[in-house]
């Protein structure tokens, strides 16, 4: 399998885990982290940062989303990101990219350009990037004025840039969780 440099998906991501895809997990992040909150913020035009197996997918305030591109570098998961986008409702409202965030071309193919998303999602993604620098970097420019960057990871980075970055932002016993807005 394929994988983009700049990404390094954990083994229970690879394997699509039960313990990260069950209903019973979805429930405990629904109750015990702010996740539910931060999903359900997204509007407009949304990138989400590594869908993985869709547990956010039910997460959406449809009223809010314009659109939504995920953009996913393991094949592994199009099948059942594609059976989530119909059980959910988000048929014409989601696309499953499979690239990389650093797929500018790609990207562009698909509308999305500097300057262009309303939203950028990342749950639970940044800890498994090597080069996380990079990645927010390539989000950072996607979004428009006034567009918000979400993002939302259960352990702190081996990085001590992303280190730092989670540190400034509210650090709970639920997790690392901010929504940043661009000036």
């Amino acid at each position: 399998m394929y994988l983009p440099p700049s990404y390094h998906l954990q083994s229970t991501q690879q394997n699509n885990n039960p313990s990260t895809t069950a209903p019973g997990f979805i429930a405990y992040e629904s109750a015990n982290t702010p996740v539910q909150s931060l999903v359900s913020s997204a509007a407009g035009k949304i990138l989400d940062l590594g869908p993985g197996p869709g547990n956010q997918m039910q997460r959406f305030d449809a009223s809010l989303v314009e659109v939504v591109y995920g953009v996913e570098p393991s094949p592994h998961y199009a099948a059942n990101l594609a059976a989530k986008i119909s059980q959910f409702g988000l048929e014409g409202k989601y696309t499953l990219l499979n690239c990389g965030i650093e797929d500018v071309d790609v990207l562009e193919r698909s509308g999305i350009v500097e300057g262009s998303m309303d939203t950028v999602l990342s749950i639970q993604v940044l800890c498994s990037v090597r080069d996380v620098k990079g990645v927010v970097r390539e989000c950072w420019k996607l979004l428009k004025p006034g567009g918000k960057f979400v993002f939302w990871e259960h352990v702190r980075s081996k990085d001590n840039v992303t280190g730092v970055v989670q540190g400034t932002s509210f650090c709970s016993l639920q997790g690392i969780y901010a929504c940043v807005q661009v000036g």
